[in-house]
């Protein structure tokens, strides 16, 4: 199953509008993949799609990334964030990228509610090719990836 017109460059531009109207951060995109691993420490966060078409977002940042987030979002310094504020801040994202990644698919598609865990040694996503495709973003280096994957039918 293609993936319907979702190249990276698209997602590499959704993503940057994201964060930048919602969070005013500018993240640019990374032409190869970070070494192993993508952080010590970060947040995962998927979402399943599913009717039409079935596959997976998936994102995955840096704790800091993640407090950047929250920070904008609530109004406060980094520093202050907590680290329930800054998954909830992740989910958010995770959300709002899936929902955006989601309307470039065929109808009908639904979407499921965002998984998230906290992982430690955070590993970089299978690389892109077949049925998926994964994009690096960060600030000064890689801090984020976003992954589409096309489930198997």
């Amino acid at each position: 199953m293609p993936l319907h017109g979702i190249t990276q460059d698209l997602m590499i531009a959704i993503s940057q509008e994201i964060w930048s109207s919602m969070i005013s951060l500018s993240l640019t995109p990374s032409a190869n993949p970070p070494i192993e691993p993508l952080h010590p420490d970060g947040v995962s966060g998927r979402i399943e799609i599913f009717g039409a078409w079935r596959g997976e977002v998936e994102i995955r940042m840096s704790r800091s990334l993640a407090k950047s987030a929250a920070a904008a979002f609530i109004g406060r310094t980094p520093d202050e964030v907590t680290l329930e504020e800054s998954f909830d801040a992740a989910q958010e994202i995770t959300n709002i990228t899936a929902g955006r990644l989601k309307r470039l698919l065929p109808q009908i598609c639904k979407v499921t509610l965002p998984s998230m865990c906290a992982c430690e040694n955070l590993s970089v996503p299978n690389k892109s090719g077949g049925g998926a495709l994964t994009v690096y973003l960060g600030q000064t280096a890689p801090s984020l990836a976003v992954s589409v994957r096309v489930s198997a039918q």
